[in-house]
C-alpha cells in the first residue's frame, strides 16, 4: 500500500473524470466525490463503499482515501480549501466523519443545487466570483455535515507532521528504519507516530514501510535486469524471506514469477 502526500496549488477546483482509479493519497484540502455513471469503489479512511449514481463521498483534509473502477465510471470531483468553508473550517479540520458516504437520496437539494450547477460550468471556461463561490462552498459544506455524523473527539492531526512524517519514509524507506529513530528525527514520541499511523494512513509502521519497499522493489524487476536477492537488498529488506512474503500480500505471486510474466505480457 503505497501512500503518497499531494501537494495541490489550487485552492479550488471542480471537474469531471472517466474509470476513477487513484492510488492511496492525502491532502490539506476537503475532497467531494459525486458518483455520475457505473461505479466506482472508494476507500476513504477504514470505510469502503461501492458507489453507484447518485451516492455521495467525502475526504475530509488529511485523511487516505483512493478510487477503483473495475469497468466504466464518471465521477464530479470537487477539492477546495477547508477555509473556503468560512467558519465550517474549524470542524473540517478537527473533526472526522463516522461514515463518509451519503447514499443517493440522502443529499439535501441545496447540496444537489449546487452539484449540478457546478457540474454545469466544468470545461464551460467559468471564472467564480471568489465571494459567490464561497458562498457556495458554505452552503454546501454545511447542509453536507447535517447528513454527516462526526466523531466527537476527532482524530485531528497537524498536517505538516503528517507531511513531513510520508516526506521523510519516502526519502529513507530504503535504509534500516524504526518507529523510534523516525520519531527521534521529528521529534515527537512514538506512540503519537503509532497513533498517526493507525488514525491516518490506516495500518502499522512496518506495513507502511514494507509497501513503500514493495513498490520500488516492483519497478526495480521491470526496469532492470538485477537479481532477486540484489532488488531485495537495494529495497531496504532485512532478508529474501521478508521480501518474498511481503511481495506475495501485494502482488499474490513470487518476484521471479511477476517479473516473468509482466515481461512476457510487454512482448
Amino acid at each position: 500500500m503505497y501512500i503518497f502526500y499531494e501537494q495541490r496549488h489550487l485552492t479550488f477546483d471542480a471537474f469531471h473524470t472517466n474509470d476513477l482509479t487513484f492510488l492511496p493519497h492525502l491532502h490539506s484540502q476537503v475532497e467531494l466525490i459525486y458518483a455520475c455513471e457505473g461505479s466506482v469503489s472508494i476507500t476513504i479512511g477504514a470505510n469502503q463503499r461501492k458507489m453507484e449514481p447518485g451516492d455521495f463521498a467525502v475526504a475530509f483534509p488529511n485523511t487516505v482515501h483512493s478510487y477503483a473502477t473495475p469497468g466504466h465510471s464518471k465521477c464530479f470531483i470537487i477539492i477546495f480549501n477547508p477555509e473556503h468553508a468560512g467558519e465550517y473550517h474549524k470542524t473540517l479540520n478537527a473533526m472526522c466523519p463516522l461514515y463518509p458516504f451519503i447514499p443517493r437520496g440522502g443529499l439535501h437539494e441545496d447540496v444537489v443545487r449546487i452539484l449540478h450547477m457546478l457540474q454545469e460550468s466544468d470545461g464551460a471556461g467559468i471564472h467564480w466570483d471568489k465571494k459567490l463561490l464561497r458562498g457556495y462552498l458554505m452552503v454546501l459544506t454545511g447542509r453536507m455535515l447535517e447528513s454527516l455524523p462526526l466523531d466527537k473527539e476527532g482524530h485531528a492531526t497537524d498536517p505538516d507532521l503528517l507531511h513531513r512524517l510520508l516526506s521523510y519514509i519516502g526519502q529513507h524507506f530504503q535504509e534500516n528504519l524504526s518507529l523510534d529513530l523516525v520519531a527521534r528525527h521529528l521529534s515527537v514520541s512514538k506512540y503519537h507516530l503509532s497513533r498517526c499511523f493507525s488514525q491516518k494512513i490506516g495500518c502499522n509502521f512496518n506495513t507502511y514501510i514494507n509497501s513503500l519497499r514493495v513498490q520500488y522493489a516492483e519497478n526495480m524487476l521491470l526496469d532492470t535486469g538485477r537479481s532477486i536477492s540484489e532488488i531485495c537488498r537495494e529495497a531496504g529488506f532485512e532478508s529474501l524471506n521478508t521480501f518474498y512474503r511481503a511481495f506475495a500480500q501485494s502482488f499474490g505471486e513470487t518476484p521471479g514469477n511477476h517479473r516473468k510474466r509482466l515481461h512476457q505480457e510487454l512482448r
